[in-house]
């Protein structure tokens, strides 16, 4: 039984809700709640809660201490490759910002002390210093409180001096529509509880601490000036690197069996995939495949062959993946196996040379047909001097002979 309330204790210590049934039974499903957390977080992609909302680590990078963090991993990196020159420039530049900062840490706690204090000409003095000027929000209720306590003093002279010289240029910064009016109807109050919406209010000084708590994140900066003493472990940017691609090469969708070598961190890591299957097949020719080409846009959009059933075919290079592509043109002219192939980059202009001793020239468009043929006066030509470029094909000069005309 001793060890039954030591269990419940725990329970209510760590918050958490009253277990059903054997407490062991509960405290086994935390326990193993907690590891199946621990090794999720382990990866480093997240963990899952018990009600299945994924839940992220995140990296507030506006943070003041993540941003000194990485300068200090910087100037480490920087020290141990031997820039000792850039690393000092860097923490000199780094020591300004320092500085800045620790005089608005200081102003901060000044403004703390001023709410609780309520040392309203100390803490009108600090809003205009530039780390309260853009905090609208804070300028506003810092303005409530001090409204609510004049209202409550029955100073009702200052109250309304203060809600049109400071308050009113805020009023779009109330936390709901109807609070603004609201505070001006208590200047016609004998007391702030005489409105409704602040009824609740609980009074001066737990105004004040409110006030505090509310702006907590804002006031409360003096965890930062902790990190900046602590010990930074030795080579820590580049573990940190090793980690990110570590966790890349884990998550990738293939994994090689020897470990690859990482040659650049400009872009996240991909495994090379030999491929394994034939994108497309084209199916049309009657007998073996002599040449081949890709024309029309740089990329090659279109694919022409050559073959020993003496025609040239046309095809989309671009046919879905698994598809047996069929050609999108035939051309027929020679009476010889074509040898060779060619064409200009925008595919206007096909060349095809074959064992019958003549090029042909082909304008390619919705309706195809032999633009001109030149004969060569020997028996065949092995190799087409055409080659993959808009104006080669126009320049090429075929030897006079006997032929077709």
């Amino acid at each position: 039984q001793d060890a039954l309330d030591a269990v419940q204790r725990v329970f209510r210590r760590a918050a958490l809700s009253s277990p059903s049934g054997d407490p062991w039974d509960a405290l086994r499903r935390s326990i193993g709640d907690a590891r199946s957390v621990g090794s999720a977080s382990s990866h480093g992609s997240g963990v899952k809660e018990g009600t299945g909302r994924d839940v992220r680590m995140q990296l507030h990078a506006d943070d003041v201490r993540i941003k000194a963090d990485i300068i200090r991993l910087i100037v480490q990196y920087l020290q141990d490759e031997g820039f000792a020159c850039a690393a000092i420039t860097l923490q000199d530049e780094a020591s300004v910002k320092l500085k800045q900062l620790a005089a608005q840490r200081a102003q901060l706690r000044r403004m703390k002390r001023a709410i609780a204090d309520g040392d309203w000409s100390e803490a009108e003095k600090l809003v205009s210093k530039a780390v309260f000027r853009s905090q609208k929000s804070f300028l506003y209720a810092l303005y409530k409180q001090q409204f609510l306590e004049l209202i409550d003093a029955q100073e009702v002279q200052k109250a309304f001096a203060l809600l049109t010289k400071r308050m009113k240029q805020f009023e779009t910064f109330a936390p709901n529509q109807g609070e603004f009016s609201e505070l001006c109807y208590l200047l016609t109050c004998k007391s702030v509880a005489d409105a409704a919406g602040f009824r609740d209010w609980a009074g001066v000084t737990s105004g004040r601490e409110y006030l505090v708590e509310q702006f907590a994140a804002l006031l409360e900066l003096d965890s930062a000036e902790s990190a900046a003493a602590q010990d930074l472990p030795p080579h820590r940017l580049l573990k940190l690197l090793q980690q990110a691609v570590s966790f890349q090469v884990a998550h990738a969708r293939y994994h090689p069996r020897i470990p690859p070598r990482i040659s650049t961190l400009l872009s996240d890591y991909e495994s090379f995939v030999v491929p394994n299957a034939p994108r497309a097949t084209f199916v049309g020719h009657r007998d073996n495949v002599k040449c081949v080409a890709f024309a029309g846009a740089e990329r090659g959009t279109l694919l022409v062959t050559g073959s020993s059933d003496k025609t040239v075919m046309i095809w989309d290079a671009l046919g879905r993946v698994g598809d047996r592509v069929a050609p999108m043109a035939t051309l027929q002219g020679h009476s010889a196996r074509v040898w060779d192939v060619a064409a200009t980059v925008d595919g206007a202009i096909i060349a095809s040379s074959s064992g019958d001793g003549s090029v042909c020239l082909w304008a390619y468009s919705d309706s195809l047909s032999a633009a001109s043929t030149r004969s060569h006066p020997s028996s065949s030509v092995v190799r087409s001097p055409y080659q993959n470029g808009g104006a080669q094909v126009s320049q090429v000069s075929v030897a006079a002979g006997g032929g077709k005309g």
